[in-house]
């Protein structure tokens, strides 16, 4: 199988299903805080660093949602079940400084996990690993687009930068934002980076102590929130047509 084939076949497999990765990381992280521990190198996660790890993730996830707010239809989907979707070409937003926000988006939020274990070799493995990962993503995406629009996504491509923003060549997007669709798309993930970092948080705290404390502290609040956030746009979503678009 040529290199080129190998690369389509694993993005294929990759992007079909990528919400596990989440799953694998999470649990990679929680091994290397519990080999900290062991070789006496753990250390409890301070509110300095439960604060940055929310930032960062924070800011992750605002990418995603103002991403996802101005994004056109049949685009920037989780479509892990129908492959590739594309009705349009998005170059405009977002996808006018860079050609994959939504994968910044995700870098962010897993890297303030990593934030949490206070060990800066898991950190870059983590963004090794996950190039790999993407890159192979990215590569079956691009073939499709390509296949797809031709030179207009070629000539798109050629002056716009894979995965860091260009900040100068933002481009304000056409249509309005859509509470509705970030509403829809990304309450899971809200709920998911809140609940990831506390429930982290405490976990690190149970290995370094052996005893389990509930921290009420911002991570807590935020978990709360995230929950409460994915509840009611869930409940809204089936009860009323608040959130249709």
């Amino acid at each position: 199988m040529s290199i080129q084939k190998e690369l389509k076949t694993q993005g294929d497999f990759l992007f079909k299903y990528r919400s596990f990765l989440p799953i694998l990381f999470v649990l990679w992280g929680m091994g290397v805080v519990c080999v900290d521990v062991y070789f006496g190198k753990g250390h409890f996660s301070s509110n300095r660093i439960q604060l940055s790890a929310l930032i960062i993730g924070s800011i992750g996830k605002l990418i995603r949602m103002h991403v996802i707010g101005y994004s056109a239809s049949d685009t920037s989907g989780r479509n892990t079940k129908t492959g590739q979707v594309a009705g349009s070409l998005n170059t405009v937003g977002w996808y006018s400084m860079c050609r994959n926000p939504l994968y910044l988006g995700n870098f962010l939020m897993w890297i303030s996990v990593c934030v949490l274990t206070e060990n800066l070799w898991f950190c870059g493995l983590f963004t090794l690993v996950f190039w790999l990962y993407y890159e192979r993503i990215i590569y079956t995406e691009e073939l499709f687009l390509t296949q797809k629009f031709n030179t207009d996504y070629s000539d798109w491509a050629s002056k716009t930068p894979c995965f860091i923003p260009n900040l100068l060549q933002y481009r304000a997007p056409k249509q309005s934002f859509s509470f509705k669709k970030v509403f829809n798309k990304e309450r899971s993930g809200v709920m998911g980076l809140f609940v990831v970092l506390y429930l982290f948080s405490i976990f690190r705290s149970w290995v370094n102590n052996q005893t389990l404390e509930i921290d009420t502290g911002l991570l807590f609040y935020c978990a709360v929130f995230g929950v409460g956030f994915y509840i009611t746009s869930k409940t809204l979503k089936k009860t009323t047509s608040l959130l249709e678009y």
